[in-house]
């Protein structure tokens, strides 16, 4: 696109004249030239409502007013002047009827073009509602036809003064106090800056003079994009050629080049940034031709001193080509803000390394047994070390220092709970961890599967020993054997008398009984073994039955084999006695509840020994009374019988 003729001619008069590259430049159009008088039709000014403006009782005479203000008790009292522009002068004014102090921003002088400026200013700037833009709270005519532009006062100072300025005592208002954290303080206006800036690319407004002397800046929470006077209607209609904006920050396309749009704020942005890291220009230049010289081809980025990450932003967003910048001003805001993060990430990931290396000193001395109050010590402490590095890496997924935190965290901790023997906080830890951890994963899948083998084989035992399977069934078994006894009982002493008058005959009828015990106990077990047989509890209750009938099998056999060797008395005092040792046995090896067996069977071979006449009688009660205790004990079904120990 070729230079329009007019804005050639401009622009060779701003070669010849002496104007500040760092000012703003507002050429007047050519339909509205110098002394031409004012007319309202020229701006629509008879359609802004009227406002009453004048100067307060105790304005001081020193101050003099631009505009000649006779209103009588003027709802808006000039109280004082708070600056001037290049078209616009903004007072200070009390408002009555809202009983608050406010900006009014008038035109500087009759020139048409100025009242044409500030109408187009108030209409623009009002129509964008943003906490970063100035609210615009009415737009109305004094008494001589002049807009008034009526604004929320803003308080600060331009960021100009900022950053000419270090000790300002509105940088206490910052929580970035440190010199080295002063450049963060400045990015955060900055992206304040690039709000308001986006705030009116949504509404079609492009602002064309950003930078930092036209951003007011009151402490983090209170900076305002200002001075919308050169702001263009990107919905309206086409503008006429016209040279505006600011030298040493205004984009190509600005002399003429090309169209401009969003992007010619975007190279705005840029140009302050670059301000702000190198304190220099970006349109670097001693006069306004050095730098329209230079705009008129692309010009490199020299930011040696600044951070790498800021000066590639500088150098996409200030690109001479509009196409190769950012696409809109919430994507530069978006660059900076991820630096910002990854600033903020390096910081929180230095003290998530340093709580580590607390962490792994506590560990140490806390060993693999730790007591319950130092474990529940060290768990708070990888709760905090753990939240910090993910609170970096929040911030910034791809950091090498918070991702080194992450897996020396994960091997610390995990191998503690490891140590600890708990495995399911390790794979808790493991699985909600960003590090991938092949050996850690391998050794506690490993130690899972030991513990869960470990289990069944618990579990196997415990049900192995369980003495609650086929409680039933022994409880009838012992309970027939009791039954059995007490008929041998009625039989040895009733009977056997009389069947039997020697003692030779007695020994046989006992061996007899002896062998008939023993078929018919095998015989049960046999027809009963799916009852009796369950677990290797019942098996051994059994096993212990059939090894004390074939005791006293095998002592009949020898005692009829080789009568006469021992006494009577005394092979029956023998058979208590090894009742009472197996009864022993089974209280200790299976279960408490079988002791008073072992006690009867030492009572009854103490009164065997002590009456001979009534050894029989002895072991008949011993044997009665062992049935009984086993029936008791082995036959119960209750939870806390359940004491039967592995063998």
């Amino acid at each position: 696109m070729s230079a329009d003729p007019e804005l050639g001619a401009v622009t060779r008069s701003l070669r010849r004249a002496d104007h500040d590259p760092t000012a703003t430049i507002r050429h007047r159009p050519a339909e509205l030239t110098p002394g031409q008088a004012l007319e309202p039709e020229a701006f629509d000014a008879r359609t802004l409502p009227p406002l009453s403006l004048g100067p307060a009782p105790d304005l001081s005479p020193d101050v003099t007013l631009p505009r000649r203000m006779n209103s009588e008790s003027p709802d808006l009292a000039v109280t004082a002047v708070l600056g001037e522009g290049g078209t616009g002068t903004v007072l200070l004014a009390y408002q009555s009827s809202m009983g608050r102090e406010v900006a009014v921003k008038v035109p500087r002088d009759h020139e048409p073009w100025c009242a044409q400026t500030l109408l187009a200013e108030g209409r623009l700037a009002g129509r964008i509602e943003h906490p970063n833009v100035i609210p615009v709270y009415a737009l109305g005519r004094a008494e001589d036809g002049a807009p008034v532009l009526v604004m929320k006062r803003g308080r600060g100072v331009p960021w100009e003064t900022l950053l000419r300025d270090e000790v300002h005592p509105i940088w206490d208002a910052f929580a970035h106090g440190h010199a080295r954290e002063r450049l963060e303080a400045h990015l955060e206006i900055l992206l304040s800056l690039v709000k308001a800036v986006s705030a009116a690319h949504r509404a079609g407004i492009l602002h064309r003079d950003v930078k930092p002397a036209n951003v007011l800046v009151g402490g983090p929470d209170d900076v305002y994009l200002i001075d919308w006077g050169l702001a263009l209607d990107l919905r309206g209609p086409p503008e006429a050629a016209n040279l505006v904006g600011t030298p040493a920050f205004m984009a190509p396309e600005m002399l003429g080049s090309g169209p401009v749009d969003e992007r010619t704020d975007i190279y705005e942005l840029g140009a302050t940034l670059h301000y702000l890291l190198s304190g220099r220009h970006r349109n670097g230049g001693p006069t306004c031709e050095a730098i329209f010289d230079a705009l008129k081809a692309p010009t490199p980025v020299s930011l040696p001193e600044a951070p790498p990450a800021l000066a590639a932003i500088v150098v996409r967003a200030t690109a001479f080509e509009p196409a190769a910048r950012f696409a809109s001003a919430q994507e530069f805001g978006d660059a900076i803000r991820a630096w910002l993060d990854q600033r903020a990430a390096e910081r929180i990931a230095t003290v998530a390394a340093e709580r580590l290396d607390e962490l792994a000193r506590a560990v140490g001395e806390a060993g693999t047994s730790p007591s319950q109050q130092t474990r529940a010590a060290l768990d708070r402490q990888a709760a905090a070390c753990r939240a910090t590095f993910e609170s970096a890496l929040a911030l910034a997924p791809e950091l090498p220092l918070a991702q080194e935190a992450a897996e020396r965290y994960l091997a610390l901790w995990v191998g503690h709970l490891i140590a600890r023997g708990e495995f399911e906080a390790a794979r808790a830890e493991l699985d909600e961890g960003r590090a991938a951890m092949p050996v850690l994963e391998a050794r506690l899948t490993q130690l899972q599967h030991d513990a869960h083998a470990r289990l069944i084989h618990l579990t196997s035992l415990e049900q192995d020993h369980d003495l609650r399977p086929a409680a039933a069934a022994r409880r009838g078994f012992f309970i027939g054997a009791s039954v059995l006894m007490a008929v041998l009982t009625v039989f040895a002493f009733a009977v056997l008398p009389r069947i039997a008058s020697t003692e030779d005959k007695r020994r046989l009828v006992m061996l007899a009984v002896a062998v008939s015990l023993n078929l018919l106990f095998w015989t049960v077990l046999w027809r009963w073994r799916k009852r009796l047989l369950v677990n290797a509890a019942s098996r051994n209750i059994m096993l212990w039955v059939a090894v004390l009938l074939g005791y006293f099998l095998v002592h009949r056999v020898l005692g009829w084999v080789l009568p006469g060797e021992v006494p009577t008395h005394r092979r029956i005092a023998d058979e208590i006695l090894v009742t009472g040792v197996f009864s022993a046995f089974a209280a200790v090896a299976m279960t408490r509840r079988f002791w008073p067996a072992p006690l009867i069977a030492t009572a009854g071979y103490v009164a065997a020994l002590s009456l001979p006449d009534y050894a029989r009688q002895c072991l008949t009660l011993v044997m009665l009374g062992t049935l009984i205790t086993a029936a008791r004990a082995w036959g119960r079904t209750t939870s806390d019988d359940r004491d039967v120990k592995p063998h």
